[in-house]
């Protein structure tokens, strides 16, 4: 039975996101292995003496027991696995927590699982909570829009599809063709960015590779640096509007 069939029903689930919701309850956006993305209430999560409250806390992973409600499924029950600590005690991960966040509930259809970007989810959490190589947000989320069929065109050219035998120092990538263009093909795109041979190899490496392997790989500066701005370009371009996070992550950084 699925969560819209069920009238109870149990998943393991991240929190992605949280608004209050009349004079004492609230409203989470929660991301589930089971049953995908979708919003839930928490009665009475405002009231001082509530039960449930510290266990809706922003990306708090747990085991959740839902009942079935006439617009909006009720929290009843939660058992907590991790709260990230680490993570959510220092601004700078807690800002790209949010941003993945923000990215999940952007791109990630309503009630339809998806077990392997829970899974990849997951292992980015637990990562940024212990680590310090906090660019590999930006490698979860290229692997994120990979996953959900976003995915660059590296290989052959992303206009006319012939072969790219080699790459050059400095290559062409363009937003609305969505992937590598060729020299022949570059005149065509005014919305392009340059990426060097290096970041291309690593969009290569992570498409092929699972979360295990590519995050045990070092990448220098330039290539960070890379990274994110085309990633971040390009989630604006997917969702057409320009997400709120990256604005929040800037002004942490530029904090002393």
């Amino acid at each position: 039975m699925t969560r819209l069939t069920a009238k109870n029903f149990t998943a393991q689930g991240i929190v992605l996101g949280r608004r209050n919701f009349f004079e004492s309850d609230r409203i989470i956006e929660i991301f589930t292995y089971e049953n995908g993305r979708f919003r839930a209430v928490v009665k009475g999560a405002r009231k001082p003496r509530s039960k449930l409250a510290g266990n809706t806390d922003l990306f708090t992973h747990g085991n959740f027991t839902f009942a079935k409600g006439k617009n909006l499924d009720i929290v009843t029950s939660i058992v907590p696995l991790d709260f990230f600590q680490r993570a959510t005690s220092d601004l700078k991960k807690v800002a790209l927590l949010f941003l993945i966040s923000e990215a999940l509930i952007k791109l990630l259809p309503t009630d339809v699982p998806n077990e392997k970007v829970f899974e990849e989810t997951l292992n980015i959490f637990r990562k940024i909570n212990r680590s310090d190589k906090l660019y590999l947000t930006y490698e979860y989320l290229y692997k994120l829009v990979v996953m959900l069929g976003y995915g660059f065109s590296i290989s052959i050219c992303s206009k006319c599809h012939k072969d790219i035998e080699s790459l050059e120092k400095t290559n062409t990538f363009s937003f609305s063709s969505g992937g590598i263009i060729c020299k022949i093909c570059e005149p065509a795109f005014v919305d392009t960015l340059n990426l060097s041979s290096n970041t291309v190899k690593l969009l290569k490496y992570i498409e092929q590779n699972s979360f295990e392997n590519y995050s045990k790989v070092k990448i220098d500066e330039k290539t960070q640096k890379e990274l994110k701005n085309i990633i971040i370009s390009y989630l604006n371009y997917i969702y057409q509007k320009e997400l709120k996070s990256p604005k929040f992550i800037a002004s942490v950084k530029s904090l002393k």
